[in-house]
């Protein structure tokens, strides 16, 4: 009887359950699969656009997610007067005063300092142009106080040559005062230093890619000071401003600061292949 329900169409064998499962999985698999393929094959072509790029002689902007280590920048305790807000961040926040006039915006924005411990480098982040200044108004030096005595161990002067000269410093150095915010004390170093020497550096000028919440806004400058050869114990503080004091920018270092990225962190080390080869390395790892 079943034959006969069957050959007009009144009854149908029920469906193999197994075989739609495993239908299924085959199908997900293949579908992942091509997924895989596809992102494979869009990141081989990024990397051959980059290539293109650098032999056209165009920079290609290589991103390295672990080359400048953590964020250190403390809140340096003055907000933002132009807007009436006071607020603890440092980028997008640059010190105002109606009494002096100053002003606010990108170029000259200092925005963050990086610390990592494998290689000692700090690495300090910028929209104000941190080699030439801007409006006259030049850049000073970088000033180190080690541990928590209060005052400044270390001034260092850089420039855009791959070299910074490091001074150390005690009571009788000289230090130079910002012109119109003695908050954002010292300005550069004068002279009395007990020793002295030269560091390895890295600037990198105008690149436009934001760190995510960190620094953002438009173009930025980066200088990485290699401090291997200076005794900085386990914590120090770090401060950098400009002639007019227009923004004080501070960094701590302490013991327990980790030695791992900020999530969305990045930082552009420059064009070249060499950052193409070292991507190209962790993503075969």
């Amino acid at each position: 009887m079943a034959d006969r329900f069957a050959a007009q169409g009144w009854w149908k064998k029920p469906p193999n359950n197994r075989k739609i499962m495993l239908f299924k999985f085959k199908d997900n698999l293949f579908n992942q699969e091509k997924r895989k393929r596809k992102m494979k094959k869009s990141v081989w072509l990024g990397l051959a656009l980059a290539g293109l790029l650098i032999l056209a002689g165009i920079p290609a902007l290589a991103y390295d997610y672990s080359a400048i280590g953590v964020n250190i920048t403390v809140f340096d305790g003055v907000g933002n007067g132009s807007t009436n807000w006071f607020g603890d961040q440092e980028d997008q926040e640059v010190e105002y005063s109606s009494q002096y006039n100053a002003v606010t915006g990108q170029d000259w924005d200092m925005e963050a300092f990086f610390w990592k411990n494998e290689t000692s480098t700090l690495t300090m982040i910028g929209g104000y142009d941190l080699i030439d200044g801007k409006d006259g108004i030049k850049p000073g030096d970088v000033f180190l106080d080690v541990g928590s005595n209060g005052s400044w161990d270390y001034a260092i002067s850089f420039s855009n040559t791959g070299t910074a000269t490091w001074y150390a410093l005690d009571a009788s150095s000289t230090l130079i005062p910002t012109t119109h915010f003695p908050t954002s004390d010292p300005w550069k170093y004068a002279s009395g230093a007990t020793d002295s020497g030269s560091l390895n550096s890295l600037y990198t000028a105008f690149f436009s890619t934001d760190l995510a919440g960190v620094a953002t806004g438009g173009n930025h400058n980066a200088i990485a000071l290699d401090l291997s050869g200076l005794t900085l114990g386990t914590s120090f503080t770090v401060h950098f401003t400009m002639a007019c004091g227009n923004d004080n920018l501070v960094g701590r270092v302490t013991h327990d600061t980790p030695n791992v990225p900020i999530p969305g962190a990045v930082w552009l080390l420059g064009s070249g292949f060499a950052g193409l080869v070292g991507l190209r390395r962790r993503r075969q790892n």
